[in-house]
């Protein structure tokens, strides 16, 4: 039940979910007015998200931090290990 919750419930709080929650509950609210007020909230909600001004802060404010570290520098390999892989079932 908690792996279920823990991946529904971040659905739910992202901006597209939420606008989509609000959505909903307003359009199905039984209070006529809460209804216009919870559908415009979703798509305010919904378009101040998909604002390239809100991504470029959002995007600025993790890539800040990394802007003053410098890579150390990478020795010289003569072989390449590439791990993962295991994704199908061994030959026979």
């Amino acid at each position: 039940m908690g792996f279920l919750l823990s991946k529904l419930l971040p659905l739910g709080l992202y901006p597209l979910g939420l606008a989509l929650v609000l959505q909903l509950v307003g359009l199905a609210g039984r209070r006529r007015r809460w209804g216009p007020w919870l559908s415009g909230g979703g798509v305010l909600l919904l378009w101040i998200a998909a604002m390239p001004y809100t991504s470029r802060q959002l995007v600025w404010g993790l890539e800040e931090p990394a802007a003053f570290l410098t890579p150390a520098v990478i020795p010289r390999a003569d072989a390449v290990v590439v791990l993962g892989g295991g994704l199908r079932p061994a030959l026979p």
